[in-house]
């Protein structure tokens, strides 16, 4: 047997873990949060402070209903991520709940 067919027959007998789950990004966390709207440029222009152990997925939820009350094509919320995109009038935001105050984040 020569070297490639032995490496397939040894990775054939590996165990197989399956596949890893995605965590997911809006698990409560000991530690504030901020909901911030960027404009087109990624520039914040809202942002709310939340509090530790605050249910982020609810108020990003909120969110999203009350951008859509007030007129905004929002999108939905995919299962393992922290923001939505939302239009009105050729403007676009993104919504999202980040782990740093806009403008502190570590580079």
């Amino acid at each position: 047997m020569d070297a490639p067919q032995q490496r397939a027959r040894e990775f054939a007998v590996m165990p197989h873990h399956g596949r890893r789950t995605r965590p997911d990004p809006l698990t409560q966390v000991n530690a504030p949060r901020w909901l911030v709207v960027r404009d087109e440029l990624s520039r914040p222009i809202e942002a709310l402070t939340l509090a530790p152990m605050a249910d982020l997925r609810a108020a990003l939820l909120e969110e999203r209903e009350a951008r859509a009350q007030e007129g905004w094509q929002a999108e939905e919320i995919a299962p393992s991520v922290a923001f939505f995109f939302c239009t009105r009038d050729g403007a676009r935001r993104c919504v999202r709940i980040e782990a740093f105050a806009p403008g502190t984040a570590p580079l």
